[in-house]
């Protein structure tokens, strides 16, 4: 399998012998790779990523209590900024690949291992484990309260 390079209306794709297709890119790293930065960014309607265990090598395992207590702790202390790719475009959230607070399961790398941003469906995983931790946090706040408010009405009945 060889290199292969074909131009449309000015855009350069480029599939690789193995099968990798860049847009914009040369020597695309992923099965597809469109050129970040760009005069339009790429969009799409729709995404899916396969999250099977028939499409996954190895599934660890349920996340427990620990995990979920570490990833709020990373949660909490992760910085998010405000920014902007360029002058006038909409101000976007994230936090930033390369800080520190930033766990590995979120981010994205490149060939050769350098952080190059965060992984959408990484992030999206632990935004649902963080929910998930929250909400388990205030069921037992709510039933706590409850308890205190049973103790109380039972002073108060005394």
């Amino acid at each position: 399998g060889g290199v292969g390079r074909v131009q449309i209306n000015a855009a350069k794709i480029e599939l690789l012998g193995f099968g990798n297709v860049g847009v914009n890119v040369t020597n695309p790293s992923n099965i597809l790779t469109v050129q970040q930065f760009s005069p339009t960014d790429p969009i799409a309607d729709s995404w899916t990523v396969y999250s099977t265990r028939e499409s996954k090598e190895e599934v660890i395992g349920v996340i427990g209590e620990k995990d979920i207590a570490e990833y709020l702790r990373y949660f909490k202390e992760m910085p998010v900024y405000k920014w902007r790719r360029t002058k006038g475009e909409q101000v976007r959230l994230s936090p930033m690949a390369d800080d520190k607070e930033v766990p590995g399961e979120i981010r994205a790398y490149d060939g050769e291992g350098n952080v190059q941003g965060i992984d959408l469906y990484g992030y999206i995983g632990f935004l649902h484990v963080v929910m998930k931790g929250m909400l388990e946090t205030i069921e037992k706040q709510e039933a706590r309260i409850k308890q205190l408010e049973q103790k109380v009405a039972q002073l108060e009945g005394q």
